[in-house]
């Protein structure tokens, strides 16, 4: 669980500013960033050791 919190606060600012380009409101953008972190979560244990490194834009394809 502490590996998926620096992980995903890691690449945290990346992904709102990715949010932000494709939504109007800041209220948009925390929902999405919510859903985005519970299915980051549901797979991580899925991901090998290497791809943790990729994992914003792992999180950023969950966007998409």
């Amino acid at each position: 669980r502490e590996l998926f919190v620096r992980l995903i606060m890691r690449h945290d600012r990346a992904i709102q500013a990715f949010l932000r380009s494709l939504l109007p409101t800041a209220t948009d953008v925390d929902e999405v960033m919510q859903e985005v972190s519970v299915i980051t979560w549901r797979k991580f244990d899925q991901l090998d050791d290497p791809r943790l490194a990729q994992m914003g834009s792992i999180s950023l394809r969950i966007v998409r």
